[in-house]
């Protein structure tokens, strides 16, 4: 993808309807902590954007589970770019 302008974070509670999202516009950006999130399990994917405005397909899903809010750490994960061939 040429002309990097940043990513799109794509998260919710079902993989059926991914529908919440945070835009990071700093290219330089490799962690995002995600705060406020009720315990359960969350499905995140990514993806690039351009400068023009288009957008890559959506990354493989992941998951991250969050423990009951009285126990909650801080939790955090990390975008990393892919290179794919």
């Amino acid at each position: 993808m040429t002309n990097l302008a940043g990513y799109r974070i794509c998260f919710d509670t079902s993989t059926d309807s991914i529908t919440q999202t945070i835009d990071i516009t700093n290219v330089g950006i490799s962690s995002c902590a995600m705060q406020s999130l009720t315990s359960g399990t969350w499905y995140f994917t990514v993806k690039a954007l351009t400068t023009a405005g288009a957008e890559s397909c959506l990354s493989n899903v992941a998951s991250k589970t969050i423990p009951d809010a009285r126990r909650r750490p801080v939790n955090r994960f990390t975008v990393r770019p892919v290179t794919r061939p």
